[in-house]
This record gives structure tokens, sequence and C-alpha cells, in this order.
């Protein structure tokens, strides 16, 4: 015989409770869990404003706004407004945006995530604003109890910004991760940077030589140590060129119409403090390049004509009937950016802010 009726009734209305006082309890917990992530992130945030006051900058927002519950703990931050940076910064630095969300995932306290939203303003040194709206920014910080933030790595999609009557400029992906070391000795890397961006569309009111459209632009390099501690600016780049610093562009690579360059080089300051150095770059499409160069006016065709016979000397076939391609050394001297013996441009002279 089986238990009596009532007693099945029992024991199945005590494993009712039991698990109503289970989810209970872990819906507490998760919720106190919750609120400890949440007002450790708010706790957070001014702290870092804290700071940014405290080391000169302008660090203005409106009141924030604590969510992301169950799964996350977020931070709706409006109207921020950050701007300082001179004289690190020469010129200053000025970025605003609608809103910011800070995240902490609930599942994974070491990766903080910022999402800016709405109409952004960027103004970097001297330029003018430049506003610009996105599908989606995100940037990824990962936390190191007790460390200063020291990585970050951002990605945007469909970019669109506004640079006057010529038309907006279109970045259908953008991606720019860095890494710092303020501890970094003579011949390791202070700062490690490598960005990239896809399907560039530039303003089409203006006549560009090879085309509006932009394929492909990326670069990996390094700035390699020690960390300057002198004052003024100058006085940091003496020491850091002094102490065998060098800017290493691991890689450089363009793809924009029918040209293809891809670098790599390292470069210094020389006794003006101009930039110095030396490379090797492989170029496809260079014939091309030349041939557009000259319909648009910007070399004669006879000057197009030239340069292509020599530079054909230099190129080499490509595999499998693919274009010729060019490898050649670059050479950064006297304001002079070389391919062999020929001047390609000549830079502008940098001009290094003075500073009390």
């Amino acid at each position: 015989m089986g238990p009596p009726d009532y007693v099945r009734v029992m024991g199945w209305r005590r494993l009712r409770i039991s698990g109503l006082a289970i989810l209970l309890i872990a819906g507490v917990g998760h919720g106190v869990y919750w609120r400890l992530v949440a007002n450790r992130l708010a706790q957070g945030w001014e702290s870092w404003l804290a700071d940014q006051h405290q080391a000169g900058w302008t660090a203005e927002a409106g009141r924030p706004v604590v969510g992301g519950w169950p799964m996350a703990a977020t931070l709706t931050i409006p109207r921020l407004l950050l701007q300082g940076g001179d004289p690190d910064i020469p010129g200053g630095l000025s970025w605003s945006t609608e809103r910011v969300i800070l995240r902490i995932g609930l599942g994974d306290l070491r990766l903080l995530q910022i999402f800016p939203q709405g109409l952004q303003h960027l103004r970097v040194v001297h330029s003018t604003d430049f506003a610009f709206t996105a599908r989606q920014i995100r940037a990824d910080l990962p936390l190191n109890q007790g460390a200063p933030l020291s990585r970050v790595f951002v990605v945007a999609n469909e970019i669109r910004g506004d640079v006057g009557p010529e038309g907006p400029v279109r970045i259908g992906v953008a991606e720019i991760g860095g890494e710092a070391n303020s501890e970094a000795p003579a011949g390791h890397p202070a700062l490690q940077m490598a960005a990239s961006a896809q399907a560039i569309s530039l303003p089409p009111g203006l006549n560009w030589v090879l085309g509006s459209r932009i394929s492909s632009l990326s670069f990996d390099a390094a700035l390699n140590g020690p960390v300057p501690t002198s004052r003024s600016l100058i006085a940091r780049a003496t020491e850091w060129r002094d102490e065998g610093g060098t800017l290493g562009v691991r890689r450089f690579a363009l793809g924009w119409g029918p040209l293809g360059v891809s670098a790599a080089a390292t470069i210094t300051l020389d006794p003006n403090l101009q930039p110095s150095g030396t490379g090797m770059g492989i170029i496809v499409g260079w014939p091309e390049a030349l041939d557009a160069l000259a319909i648009s006016g910007v070399m004669t065709k006879q000057a197009a004509f030239a340069a292509k016979a020599v530079l054909g000397l230099l190129a080499r076939p490509g595999a499998n009937g693919a274009a010729s391609i060019l490898e050649v050394p670059l050479t950064l001297q006297d304001r002079r950016l070389s391919i062999g013996r020929f001047t390609l441009v000549r830079i502008p002279e940098l001009v290094w802010p003075v500073y009390p």
C-alpha cells in the first residue's frame, strides 16, 4: 500500500514551499549582489571625476542613473563633457556626447564597457570641431584591482561625420587598441597602438585624385621608452631622443583606388627635433596612381611618364600575371620623404609648443 493521500499532498506542499524559499533567497542574494556592483560602479565614476578635476581637466555631466538589472550593472550618464590636456596635449582636447553608458556584466567584474551614444563632438589640438554619430561605439577596459587602466579596445560601426559643405565622411568599421606602460625602460614599448578602418567614404564635394573611397587603412606601432620625466614638452622630446627612444611602425597598410601600400619603419628625432627614420615600402598599382596624378594636374604627363619609367626598372613582376610590385627603401631626413634617391614629398616643420 502507498502512503495516504494527505501524506502525499503534504509532501508536495513542503517541496513547493522549499523551492519557493530557495528561489526567494537566490533572488534576494542576486539583488544584493547587483546592488553592490552598481554601487561600486557609481563610486568608481565619482572617483574618476575627482581625479580628472585634480589633474586639471574639465569634466562635466548630468546626474547618472543606475540600471542594467538583472544581467549587468549600468550607469547612464547624460551630457558628458571632457576638456583639457594642455600642455601634455598641445592645444588640448575636447570631447562631448549626449550620453554614455558604463556597463559591468555580473558574470565578469574584470571588464568595464563604455557605450557613448547620440551626437558627439571632438576637437583635438587646434582643429575645428568634428561632429559625428555612429550606430554603435564600444570601448572595453580591463579592470585590475588597485592598478591604473593601461589597456583599451574601441570598436565603432557606421560612423558618419560632418566636415562641412563638401559632404560627410563615412566609415564602415573602425577599431583602435592600445596598451601603455609608464615604467618602460629604454628599448621597450611604453605605448603600443593598432588601428584599422574599412569602407571609408570621403566627402564627395572635394576632388580626390585616387577616388573618394578608401577600402582599408591600418597601422600597428610602438613608442619605445624610456618614458621622459621632464616638465616641458621640448625637454621631454629631447630626453626621449637622447635616451634612444624610437617609434616603430611595425605595419602600415593602405588600399585607395588602384593604389596598395604596405610599409614598416623606425622613426626617431634628429638634432632639430624633427622626425627622421628609415623603412621599407611595398607598392602595387603605382602606374595607375601616377596616371591619375597626371590626369588631375597634380603632376605633368611628362613627369608621370618619367616616374613610371624609372620605377618600372625597380619593380618586379607579380606572381601568376598579377600587377608588378615595387619594393623600395624609404627615408625620412631633413623633412624630406624619399624613395631611394627620389624625393617624394617635403614634410612640414614640426613646431614644438613652448611652455614655462
